[in-house]
């Protein structure tokens, strides 16, 4: 397990909506990545040694960019309970944090957190 601490400051953290996991990109050099599941952050990718900071840093933001607007609003994901319990229960919650149906999407267009998770 990767120690977020270890890398310093986090320039940047965003929701990977294909990948389904939460990104943490740092000034070393380094994006961590974590799920409910993941136990920690974990290794994602090491800037390569022929770009520069800077140039990796604008590369991380333009993905960032892409990511769908409700992705880019995402700091935390919920607990592995809280997913058991919305997986056992007729409703859960959306990214927004409205109430939906597991396969439901919230005011705007945000996915449950059981589809933005890729759970259902």
């Amino acid at each position: 397990m990767a120690k977020k601490s270890a890398h310093g400051e986090a320039f940047l953290t965003y929701f990977h909506a294909k990948r389904g996991v939460l990104m943490s990109c740092h000034e070393d050099g380094v994006t961590l990545y974590r799920t409910p599941f993941s136990n920690g952050w974990k290794l994602f990718a090491r800037k390569k040694a022929d770009w520069t900071i800077e140039d990796w840093k604008a590369a991380k933001r333009r993905s960032a960019e892409q990511q769908p607007w409700w992705a880019r609003e995402i700091r935390t994901l919920p607990s592995r309970a809280t997913l058991q319990r919305w997986l056992e229960d007729s409703m859960c919650e959306a990214t927004c944090g409205a109430d939906v149906e597991h396969d439901g999407y919230g005011p705007g267009g945000s996915p449950s957190w059981l589809l933005a998770l890729h759970l259902i």
